[in-house]
């Protein structure tokens, strides 16, 4: 879930010179993080350290499986909670069918949406967590959930931002300017309201639960799958089969018996094995599920290759995490000084 810079509106309106300098300042940002990266690789180094990592226990049967509890976590849990919620508040009928002159039934509406919106997500988080460690028998660690550098993690993700965000930033304020504005419920909802129960539950599905959930799904299980299917391993990384990916069906115990055999082999010990292919259909699929966004799905799509990036170097989804929550904050932080002239 990533937040608008400009206004919502079918045809771009006119920059103003603020936006402008914006523009300019985030240009300028991206120029040295690029230098600073061309000058790394330059010198024979990796932007960010590989960390040495051993291949996840699920196959593409447990991937697909855990794709499909998270399009029903949001597709139909997250609307029926928020129909429960709705009329625990005092709502009347239909969630998404409130009268467009009854004010505060549109308030308790949008606030239950952001509320169901939340409560699914998680519940979707920890199902995924929950069945791939049970059919897969994958560890925290492998779901990208690693506590052993955590302070690491977060600066990391803090650098991250620095380098990620200005150029996807660039993009989208261009696309705006030129092509078609954002479109998302968030500004919607929130340019004319001064409720603080709305901006808190929007503010907390946006820049808390959508990080965390979207990174798990879209870098800590996708990604992880696909560096499984495509990494390039010795042939004594091979697991008993002979292949390095079995998608077939595992019992626990093979999986189980595959991941110590891999763990063993230190099998990816450099970014080289792994390659880029994962990081780009991951971060495909992750401006996808943005298609009703307007333009949104073009710098969602780097958005994506640089979280993919983070992910593929530290086999860790809090990284990116930190990257996700920071601009979805900082989206936030300029609707809500701003959005009079949105």
């Amino acid at each position: 879930m990533n937040l608008p810079l400009f206004a919502d509106a079918a045809k771009p309106a006119e920059i103003t010179s603020a936006d402008y300098i914006f523009i300019v300042g985030l240009l300028i940002i991206g120029l040295l993080a690029t230098n600073w990266i061309r000058q790394t690789l330059a010198a024979g180094r990796e932007p960010v350290a590989f960390r040495p990592q051993r291949l996840v226990p699920w196959a593409g049967w447990h991937t697909i499986f855990a794709a499909l509890i998270y399009l029903l976590a949001l597709t139909f849990v997250a609307p029926l909670i928020g129909q429960v919620l709705y009329l625990a508040q005092g709502g009347k009928g239909s969630l998404f069918k409130v009268a467009e002159d009854d004010a505060a039934g549109q308030l308790t509406a949008a606030i239950s949406v952001y509320q169901g919106f939340a409560v699914a997500s998680f519940l979707g988080f920890f199902s995924i967590n929950f069945e791939l460690k049970r059919r897969a028998g994958a560890t925290s660690q492998d779901l990208g959930i690693r506590n052993d550098q955590w302070l690491r993690d977060w600066r990391l993700g803090l650098i991250g931002f620095v380098v990620i965000v200005p150029p996807v930033y660039v993009l989208q304020a261009i696309l705006n300017a030129v092509w078609m504005k954002t479109k998302h419920p968030i500004l919607t909802d929130l340019k004319t309201t001064d409720s603080a129960a709305l901006w808190f539950w929007a503010t907390t599905a946006a820049v808390l639960v959508a990080p965390i959930v979207e990174e798990f799904v879209f870098r800590g299980v996708i990604q992880g799958w696909l560096q499984r299917k495509m990494a390039k391993l010795p042939p004594d990384c091979a697991t008993p089969n002979g292949s390095h990916d079995d998608d077939a069906p595992k019992s626990l115990e093979t999986a189980s018996a595959a991941s110590s055999l891999n763990a063993d082999a230190a099998k990816l010990a450099s970014a080289k094995s792994i390659g880029a292919t994962p990081i780009v259909l991951s971060a495909a699929l992750f401006a996808l599920v943005h298609w009703e966004h307007g333009p949104d799905p073009i710098p969602i799509f780097f958005l994506g290759l640089g979280l993919g990036y983070l992910y593929r170097q530290t086999h860790s989804i809090w990284p990116g995490v930190v990257v996700h929550m920071l601009m979805n904050g900082g989206s936030m932080l300029l609707l809500a000084l701003f959005r009079d002239q949105m």
